[in-house]
């Protein structure tokens, strides 16, 4: 009994050092992905406004003009904007989701 425990712990004493001496100096690699810390800035619906109204006043829609754009409330704004960008995001399609679908 005492050779098989010595045999055990001769097989995993060099793992568990190389493992522990790894630990103490900081170089295992856990995974190849690089993280990036992402910030959100909280922005209110009359700065975003604010903003869309001064980006489609220089750029206006083919079917508008920056007057009208300018005359717009701030929800109608906010809300063709929704519109214009609702269906943006390839990667989700929507499908099978609630509404009428004619193929």
């Amino acid at each position: 009994m005492k050779k098989l425990c010595e045999s055990i712990l001769a097989a995993l004493l060099p793992p568990l050092l190389f493992f522990h001496s790894l630990l103490l100096h900081g170089t295992i690699n856990v995974s190849n992905i690089k993280m990036e810390a992402i910030t959100i800035k909280r922005i209110t619906e009359a700065e975003l406004a604010k903003e869309l109204r001064e980006q489609y006043i220089k750029n206006p829609l083919k079917s508008m003009t920056s007057d009208e754009v300018r005359d717009m409330s701030a929800d109608d704004l906010l809300d063709m904007d929704y519109f214009l960008h609702e269906f943006d995001d390839l990667d989700d399609d929507d499908f099978g989701e609630e509404g009428f679908y004619i193929f």
